[in-house]
């Protein structure tokens, strides 16, 4: 990741569907603080995929937003949203 910012990619796009992306990415910038600064997180959520059937669904009612951006703030980045977009 270090040399990815490095080269100049500062804009990640990411979604709650793309498996451990964002844990990922909370992680690294757990440990590396200072990279957080040097980059745009965009995301997207309200699809949900139903682990039983493994249908793909859209949600968009309030709870489901809040609930996503809860996890998305605390438990995936560790940071806060001020600078991320929903697209």
């Amino acid at each position: 990741m270090d040399r990815v910012i490095e080269l100049g990619s500062t804009y990640f796009d990411t979604a709650d569907v793309y498996d451990d992306n964002e844990d990922l990415l909370g992680k690294y910038f757990k440990k590396y603080p200072q990279q957080r600064q040097k980059v745009f997180l965009a995301t997207k959520f309200a699809g949900v995929i139903n682990p039983v059937t493994k249908t793909y669904t859209d949600r968009g009612d309030a709870q489901y937003i809040h609930e996503a951006c809860v996890q998305i703030e605390y438990s995936r980045f560790s940071s806060d949203i001020e600078n991320m977009s929903r697209t």
